[in-house]
């Protein structure tokens, strides 16, 4: 379908669809716009955001990055105090099981490195 065609259709000029174009390939096009456009050629809006790995890998990813950040405050801490704590790979894996278990603190940002 022409840009003109399409600006038939939507009520507004061939420029706008241009416009529309243009800003749809810079990531900035109106989702409202796109409704409408999808409306003039009898089409549905789909919007989708799909994972880029699974629920499972997510969540022990967050929970990991959790475990990391407060090992690293725990490290600086002893450090500071003249103590070296080994942490070993079970242990922390540990830790993200405990954390992925509890589930309160896996999504806050607050607890994140």
């Amino acid at each position: 379908m022409s840009a003109a065609d399409l600006g038939s259709r939507m009520g507004v000029s061939r420029q706008a669809i241009t416009a529309m174009e243009a800003s749809e390939r810079a990531g900035t096009v109106r989702m409202s716009t796109l409704a409408a456009a999808a409306e003039a050629m009898d089409c549905e809006l789909v919007w989708a955001l799909v994972p880029r790995t699974t629920l499972q890998g997510t969540v022990e990813a967050q929970a990991a990055r959790i475990v990391d950040a407060w090992a690293s405050q725990t490290a600086q801490s002893n450090l500071l105090e003249g103590v070296v704590v080994e942490f070993s790979e079970a242990s922390r894996q540990d830790h993200v099981d405990d954390v992925i278990r509890s589930g309160r603190l896996l999504w806050r940002t607050d607890v994140e490195g």
